[in-house]
């Protein structure tokens, strides 16, 4: 076996588990993370919720950034696997917006009525 055909093989390979695991990142575990965020947000000091609302809505950004890097750079793709557009980034990034400010408001006001 050539080497130039192992390094092609290797790189292909590393590029797609890369890309798998942005894919998993934008879709399960970035929602985990975001969960656990809102639930320290809730049982934390006033002090520690400061931080952890910065760092939440830092983990937001993140995820809406690696979809779109999940799409411009391992030609992601939408659920029904075809080619993720553009348009499909976006309403990725209005999804998570908005469902995790609903979540982030509901959090706050649970919070608000525990301490």
């Amino acid at each position: 076996m050539n080497s130039d055909t192992r390094q092609d093989f290797s790189q292909r390979e590393n590029t797609g588990t890369l890309a798998r695991v942005v894919r998993l990142t934008c879709k399960t575990l970035g929602g985990m993370l975001l969960f656990l965020l809102l639930i320290l947000i809730i049982i934390g000091s006033p002090s520690q919720a400061s931080l952890l609302n910065v760092v939440f809505w830092l983990a937001v950004a993140g995820l809406i950034v690696l979809r779109f890097i999940d799409i411009r750079v391992y030609h992601g793709q939408t659920a029904d696997n075809k080619p993720a557009t553009i348009r499909d980034w976006l309403n990725y990034s209005i999804g998570v917006v908005a469902m995790s400010g609903f979540f982030w408001v509901v959090a706050q006001a649970i919070r608000v009525r525990l301490h």
